[in-house]
């Protein structure tokens, strides 16, 4: 009997372990992809859920879900992107600031100018108020879709809905460039 136990702790053992490794080796990917982008783009977006713990960044800016960093390359002061997560003196008004962020808190990057969608957005750590914010769009441009009114196409209330019109392009559906790790 005694054996079982310490095989069942030792087990338990393993598997924690497995699964500390398994993150610190998604961290470690998610800091070669936030590096990657930044050397293949010089200037970026990166957006980071600054109620998360371990977030640095003015007093001021806590509390903000979707808080937008731009990094540069040509940045006098130097940038640390690491598994651990990003850090660097940024400035807030012309005030410097010495930054933190956690890589659990990063959940998206893309270039200046340009949308998410041609970014890279890490799903699992979207911040709960994002996604509702981003489900209420989906469903509003849903729902412009069916109607303002709620009519359905046939089928009714089964959830039916018509296809949307074909597209100048000869009905193809343009890629997006949103790549979800």
């Amino acid at each position: 009997m005694v054996r079982r136990c310490e095989s069942d702790f030792m087990a338990r053992g393993v598997c924690e372990k497995m699964v500390v490794e398994n993150s610190e080796l998604q961290r470690a990917r998610k800091a070669k992809e936030v590096r990657d982008y930044l050397d293949r783009n010089i200037r970026i977006h990166l957006l980071i859920d600054s109620t998360r713990d371990g977030v640095v960044v003015p007093p001021h800016l806590m509390g903000d879900p979707g808080l937008c960093l731009l990094l540069n390359v040509r940045m006098p002061q130097r940038i640390d992107i690491s598994p651990k997560g990003v850090s660097s003196v940024f400035s807030f008004s012309g005030q410097p600031f010495g930054c933190f962020v956690p890589l659990d808190a990063v959940w998206a990057v893309y270039p200046p100018g340009g949308s998410l969608d041609q970014g890279v957005v890490w799903p699992e750590s979207v911040p709960a108020q994002v996604q509702q914010v981003m489900r209420e769009a989906i469903e509003r441009e849903s729902v412009e879709q069916v109607g303002g009114d709620g009519s359905h196409a046939e089928g009714g209330e089964s959830g039916a809905t018509s296809a949307p019109e074909p597209s100048s392009d000869g009905g193809k559906r343009r890629k997006g460039h949103l790549r979800i790790v």
